[in-house]
């Protein structure tokens, strides 16, 4: 199966309890995995403690008989059977189903200053299309529903990849954090992507991988150098 082209991050999403897009750690010297669809996002700022999904994996979740279970060094994830593999970082993942035609990623990021859902959405599909995702169409967006300063809105979408020659369609999850008081910004963002023909019944699936990706760290990661962040060295 031909290699696909992917950049250097995967998008993705969460912010308390809901899902943010981040970067990776240092290139890995692994070769990419076949079916890598989703490039990864670059990043921009250190993701506040806010923005880092806190959730507990507790080993027996209801309802996944025949699931299996992976654990890395950054998530734990659920595939629905045999075959499913990942790309992670310390601020994204990327998972795939064997064949490579489905996929789902998941990313976070802070950001310097406030964003808005174009902005966002204008940063993917660049990325999107970097890879090997064309002719990139999206539905007119869902309405934007607010927890706090966490600020949601879903998208529809659809494309050509023109590694499989193949139409595919997917959905964008969209969390943008803006809390003007606290001065502190970022967004998240969820990717399922799989073929056109069909897609309507294969969606469920990927929406409960989606939901069951797992960040493992209790505290957020020191990313690039954050002396607020970096432990004290012994003199």
């Amino acid at each position: 199966m031909r290699r696909l082209v992917a950049t250097a991050a995967v998008l993705a999403a969460a912010a308390v309890a809901v899902p943010v897009v981040g970067a990776g750690d240092r290139p890995s010297t692994k070769p990419a995995p076949p079916t890598r669809v989703v490039p990864l996002l670059r990043l921009k700022a250190t993701p506040p403690a806010i923005l880092i999904p806190r959730r507990h994996d507790n080993h027996s979740r209801s309802g996944l008989a025949g699931w299996v279970r992976h654990e890395g060094k950054w998530f734990v994830w659920y595939a629905p059977g045999a075959g499913w593999h990942d790309v992670q970082s310390v601020g994204g993942i990327d998972l795939a189903s064997a064949d490579g035609t489905r996929g789902v990623s998941f990313g976070f990021s802070g950001w310097p200053t406030p964003l808005t859902f174009d902005d966002v959405v204008n940063y993917w599909r660049k990325t999107m299309t970097a890879g090997v995702v064309r002719r990139i169409r999206i539905d007119p967006a869902g309405p934007v529903t607010q927890q706090g300063a966490i600020f949601k809105r879903i998208f529809d979408w659809s494309g050509f990849r023109t590694d499989l020659r193949q139409n595919v369609r997917g959905v964008l999850t969209v969390h943008v954090y803006r809390d003007e008081t606290q001065q502190i910004f970022g967004f998240d963002a969820y990717t399922r992507i799989g073929p056109a023909a069909g897609y309507d019944r294969l969606d469920p699936t990927l929406q409960r991988v989606q939901s069951l990706i797992i960040y493992k760290p209790h505290e957020p990661p020191c990313i690039r150098h954050d002396p607020a962040c970096e432990p004290k060295k012994k003199k």
